[in-house]
């Protein structure tokens, strides 16, 4: 039979081999989880960095479509402009002296002459 002193020392020794083999695995442990962390960091930044980028694209292309319709409006306007002013006809004020040379000509007329005469030619 064995003896109580030689059980307690094979005892110890296994207590020192069990407590190694614990920090062994507690550091493996550590390890395996700080391994872990950091890479569910990194897919966070790069998941981050990504939806940063599509949201700077996203900006961009509503700002340029922000640009092309009020451009697209101003050239709207402008041809609304052009097409109001493209129908005014020239209203044509003669000064007196043509009046007066084109109403020289009817004797007839008792009256005077107008100041303006908008028609180029005489009445009748």
């Amino acid at each position: 039979m064995v003896s109580e002193p030689d059980y307690e020392h094979h005892y110890d020794q296994d207590r020192d081999v069990r407590e190694a083999n614990a920090n062994a695995a507690i550091i493996t442990m550590l390890f395996i989880v700080s391994i872990i962390v950091s890479f569910v960091c990194v897919i966070y930044q790069v998941m981050n960095y990504q939806n940063e980028k599509a949201e700077f694209e996203r900006i961009r292309r509503m700002q340029f479509m922000q640009y092309n319709l009020r451009k697209q409006q101003e050239r709207h306007y402008q041809e609304l402009q052009r097409q109001q002013y493209a129908y005014v006809q020239p209203y044509i004020v003669y000064p007196v002296v043509a009046a007066q040379y084109q109403w020289t000509g009817n004797e007839q007329s008792v009256q005077n002459p107008p100041q303006y005469v908008q028609a180029p030619y005489p009445p009748v």
